[in-house]
């Protein structure tokens, strides 16, 4: 909440918010859960995984991942416990599946972790960006997070898709924490403070490409280009997370912190206990002119920027919790630079701008204490490389790329079925079956901007035919017959045929492999100008007609 006003008008502003903290944490939280246990409850893998359990190894009860990494830490009174770091008792229910809302809410339920079962139940194959659960069953479980503020699920990939978030692989680490004027409580959390953490390379790096509105949610992570990884959905409180191994596969083996990952990984669950028990923080920026003073709710006045917190007490012990981060605006312009990729917009206060324009921000207030930031928006380096259009393929279906491209780009081709090597600028193209019919390179540079480029691929599909042949026995040009590229020598002849200079039909062949063609010896005819008729079956299904006619001579 962003708070711009003169000092005098401070003090007010502040008791009308705490008063609304305190209606807050009474109407929003269903109740103060300060001193219960906090249920845990899940689907179990013996209910969910009979359709595809090769794919179903990120449900909270499943073997070993969650089993092995992190229910042995969550299970150590050390962390979690009455003397613990984290002062709360843990229950854990297996829900039948499915459930209700009612069921749910019936269960005492106070976080709800769904896994993640990451398949595309059309096709019955493992897609991270999928789930097999079904729509409704989401529903319901969204539906009691719904139900008041301390309801907290924690949902992660596909599943995440009926809270409005879409995930893709980003090939990126996940693990940079988001700047934030009061802290991170994910990367600064009850279980030790990280700047970041390494997740080692698997096969998949989820990323989420489409949120709820921005205001709507916190990014507690992203990725190296800025994409979010861990979100606090603010509308429901639930913590969204768009890689699963993010809480299992890049934790230790045991019941001990030992690693970055660890530490991530029980700051998400902490975070999750602290919003479960009804535990309220307001959090509000206020925006004072240099010389100014503003009131805070203990009663004293601050002049310096920074962060100042106070928590208030009711009598039902769910506390309140109000951080206030005071800034002091400056009164000058200043002037700065925004850097674009060539071609391509940035998002400046909601609005575009492309290489070459220039804007303002202006920060006004009443009593004209403005700040205004004028900026240019400039183009980083166009990525320069020679690419050609369209290659042709030559007669054994093997294509070797030369080309110069800097070192300093990254290149990536994808098509990797068909390239000998998916990040190198050389690769060798290896075809089949007449495919692929164009390919894609991606090629970067070190500011993140790409260019793509389509390489279309040819291939010569036309045989080579003779234009006679002399069937004498001294074995030179003693068959007429017609000769395919080598990468060609799967296909079929489906009609081979010859007629006379009257039409009569005097030879035919069908359904013969390429390899076994022998052609037409034409020994028993006569000296002359005959027609000739065939159809080819390629490698890829498509059939071509050619037809002519051939010199016979002795």
């Amino acid at each position: 909440m962003l708070i711009r006003k003169h000092s005098k008008y401070i003090f007010l502003l502040i008791l009308n918010v705490c008063s609304f903290a305190l209606e807050l944490c009474s109407q929003s939280f269903c109740q103060c859960k300060a001193e219960k246990p906090i249920t845990i409850c899940y689907f179990s893998k013996e209910d969910l995984c009979e359709r595809a359990p090769r794919h179903c190894f990120h449900i909270f009860d499943e073997f070993p991942i969650f089993e092995f990494h992190l229910v042995p830490k969550l299970e150590n009174e050390i962390y979690i416990g009455n003397n613990g770091a984290v002062k709360v008792n843990l229950e854990y229910k297996r829900l039948k599946y499915p459930s209700t809302v009612t069921e749910i809410e019936d269960c005492n339920c106070d976080i709800f972790f769904t896994g993640s079962y990451p398949i595309d139940t059309i096709w019955n194959w493992q897609n991270d960006t999928m789930t097999a659960f079904p729509e409704s069953t989401l529903n319901e479980v969204k539906k009691w997070s719904e139900l008041c503020l301390n309801n907290v699920a924690i949902i992660s990939q596909g599943e995440a898709t009926i809270w409005g978030y879409e995930t893709r692989d980003s090939f990126e680490n996940l693990g940079s924490p988001v700047s934030n004027l009061f802290g991170n409580p994910i990367f600064n959390g009850p279980f030790g403070a990280i700047s970041n953490f390494e997740q080692t390379r698997t096969r998949f790096h989820g990323v989420f490409t489409k949120t709820p509105a921005i205001e709507t949610i916190q990014f507690l992570a992203v990725d190296q280009n800025g994409l979010p990884s861990i979100v606090l959905d603010k509308k429901t409180n639930d913590l969204v997370i768009s890689d699963i191994a993010i809480l299992n596969s890049n934790m230790s083996n045991g019941s001990e912190i030992q690693s970055n990952a660890d530490i991530l990984a029980l700051n998400i669950i902490a975070h999750a206990i602290q919003i479960a028990q009804g535990t309220v923080t307001n959090k509000f920026e206020h925006f004072i002119c240099e010389g100014e003073s503003i009131l805070l709710p203990n009663g004293s006045e601050a002049t310096s920027e920074g962060l100042y917190i106070d928590t208030l007490f009711t009598i039902d012990g769910c506390d309140s919790i109000l951080m206030n981060y005071i800034h002091v605006e400056p009164l000058d312009t200043s002037t700065t630079e925004f850097f674009t990729c060539p071609n391509e917009p940035i998002i400046i206060d909601q609005q575009s701008y492309f290489s070459g324009e220039s804007g303002s921000l202006a920060f006004q207030r009443r009593d004209m204490c403005d700040s205004i930031v004028l900026f240019d928006v400039k183009a980083y380096p166009e990525i320069i490389v020679e690419i050609e259009d369209t290659i042709s393929i030559n007669t054994d279906g093997v294509f070797k790329f030369n080309y110069s491209i800097p070192h300093e780009y990254d290149i990536r081709w994808l098509d990797e079925q068909y390239i000998s090597c998916s990040d190198c600028p050389n690769p060798i193209l290896t075809t089949q079956n007449l495919s692929p019919k164009k390919l894609e390179v991606v090629i970067s540079d070190k500011n993140g901007c790409q260019l793509s480029k389509s390489i279309h691929v040819n291939y010569n599909k036309t045989p080579f035919i003779p234009s006679a042949f002399s069937p004498n026995n001294d074995g030179i040009n003693d068959l007429f017959r017609f000769y395919l590229p080598q990468y060609l020598s799967s296909s079929k002849i489906k009609n081979f045929s010859i007629y006379n200079r009257w039409g009569g039909i005097i030879h035919n062949q069908e359904d013969i492999d390429y390899l076994g063609f022998q052609g037409w010896d034409g020994i028993d005819q006569k000296v002359g100008v005959y027609v000739y008729q065939f159809e080819v079956e390629y490698p890829n299904g498509e059939t071509i007609g050619f037809s002519g006619d051939v010199n016979l001579f002795r």
